[in-house]
């Protein structure tokens, strides 16, 4: 994302705001959802009961996931926490796996605090497995 929770991008630098920060590629000239001028939406309530075996569905409840974890703790911190997750992903990863391995990874970076509102944002999600 190339905005922030509680910072936004274009509050920050005077760029001119065009669409909150739950609006993914706000540019982009087609919508694909019925969120108007937004590629997608990632403030939805899906959970992982709603997954439907569809890649960009199903990354709505991720998404979801990763604008929590950017509320709950900033996006300075957050978004190091999420990316250094990543390295530790394959393509294979299950939801599970890629939340524990983001907990893992918080509570390695900024301590038990950071951990606990990583899996607290997984566990709105209803993701399982979680410890």
């Amino acid at each position: 994302l190339a905005v922030a929770v509680g910072e936004h991008t274009a509050e920050r630098y005077g760029w001119p705001l065009k669409a909150d920060v739950a609006c993914v590629a706000d540019w982009d000239s087609v919508t694909y959802s019925d969120a108007p001028h937004c590629l997608r939406r990632i403030d939805s309530d899906k959970t992982y009961a709603d997954r439907v075996g569809e890649v960009h569905a199903d990354g709505e409840i991720w998404s979801r996931a990763l604008l929590d974890i950017r509320t709950a703790l900033g996006p300075r911190i957050a978004d190091r926490i999420i990316i250094n997750a990543q390295f530790g992903f394959s393509p294979d990863t299950s939801f599970t796996a890629a939340a524990q391995t983001t907990v893992t990874t918080a509570q390695k970076m900024h301590g038990k605090s950071a951990a606990n509102a990583v899996r607290t944002a997984f566990q709105a999600r209803a993701i399982p497995g979680l410890t």
